[in-house]
């Protein structure tokens, strides 16, 4: 498959997910939980609220959250949740209940695409020349969207979704917003903080599973590489 079949065939996806993410903006706090548990039938309360504000970060360009009200809605929709019997809350410890299970992992999938797209922009950014100056958001955006086209062409990534400019967009805002970009508004370039990226992708790691096709063909200055079989 061709670049540009790819680009093709994720016009239909694309256009599709739109009708499902209208669903998302009322599922999202119960998504942010479900992205919590990161396969782990239960999780400590301190982890979990520490995983959901870091999903409400780097989620704020995508949907609306109240940053002053964080720790109250976690605590709402926990105890949702536990009314629902989705979730049993014992002390300090979160488990999921068998019907809450189903719901967390349709959660998942559902937002998994997001997600992903968050971590393939890091890892592209951080493959660049430390040095290098980027022009502007949007032209980082499609170098990042003509990479993961080919890795959809070469059957490593199968996520059409990611390819949404509006998505990777909104990802290098986040990167920016959480450090792992610099706006130098003086040359109107960014530049990359290497330890902030590395965090971020690190994080998102630990909540989602990368497919290991991604991690077995490393990005370097931009382009794809195949890795060392030792």
């Amino acid at each position: 498959m061709t670049k540009e079949e790819v680009m093709t065939i994720a016009t239909t996806h694309i256009l599709l997910g739109s009708y499902r993410n209208q669903l998302t903006p009322m599922l999202k706090q119960a998504a942010m939980i479900a992205l919590t548990f990161a396969k782990q039938p239960t999780l400590n309360k301190d982890i979990m609220m520490s995983r959901y504000r870091f999903l409400v970060n780097l989620m704020s360009k995508e949907f609306i959250f109240h940053p002053r009200t964080l720790v109250q809605d976690f605590d709402a929709i926990l105890r949702k949740l536990e009314a629902s019997y989705y979730l049993v809350i014992s002390d300090d410890n979160i488990s999921l209940t068998t019907q809450g299970t189903t719901l967390m992992q349709f959660l998942q999938k559902m937002f998994h695409p997001f997600v992903l797209g968050y971590w393939f922009a890091c890892q592209y950014t951080l493959s660049l020349n430390p040095n290098e100056e980027i022009s502007t958001t949007n032209n980082l955006a499609r170098d990042i969207q003509d990479t993961v086209a080919c890795r959809i062409a070469e059957g490593d990534l199968f996520e059409y979704d990611i390819l949404s400019l509006n998505v990777l967009e909104n990802a290098v805002k986040t990167c920016i917003q959480l450090g792992g970009l610099v706006n130098n508004i003086n040359k109107k370039v960014l530049t990359a903080n290497q330890s902030a990226l590395t965090g971020i992708s690190n994080k998102i790691a630990e909540i989602i599973q990368v497919p290991h096709t991604l991690r077995e063909k490393p990005i370097t200055n931009g382009k794809l590489v195949q890795a060392a079989k030792l």
